[in-house]
């Protein structure tokens, strides 16, 4: 499954100390290497300011969702939001589908 993936910061990460902060980021781009180069994750993005990133997935389940975000090592200091991605063809296709079945009843 395709996933939108936007996570930011909580503020408890902009109160720890600068060492900490940057072995977390060190680990954060660890992270999106080794799953860009795995091909889980598809694209990255970070926002200006270092405050957001938006990353495009390929996982196979929630099970894999789960598994991948407990390996980022700044886990505790992220806020996730995740939106499944359907592909815009496949999306109209159903649309139209179910409202073709609502004007035959």
């Amino acid at each position: 499954m395709k996933l939108l993936i936007i996570i930011g910061m909580k503020d408890a990460y902009f109160t720890l100390p600068p060492e900490t902060k940057m072995k977390l980021m060190e680990g954060g781009t660890a992270f999106i290497e080794k799953y860009l180069k795995a091909g889980k994750i598809k694209e990255a993005y970070s926002a200006p300011g270092l405050k957001q990133s938006v990353v495009i997935a390929e996982l196979e389940s929630a099970e894999e969702i789960e598994r991948i975000f407990l390996d980022h090592p700044g886990f505790p200091f992220m806020d996730v939001e995740m939106r499944v991605l359907l592909e815009w063809d496949v999306s109209m296709k159903i649309w139209k589908e179910s409202m073709e079945k609502l004007v035959k009843k």
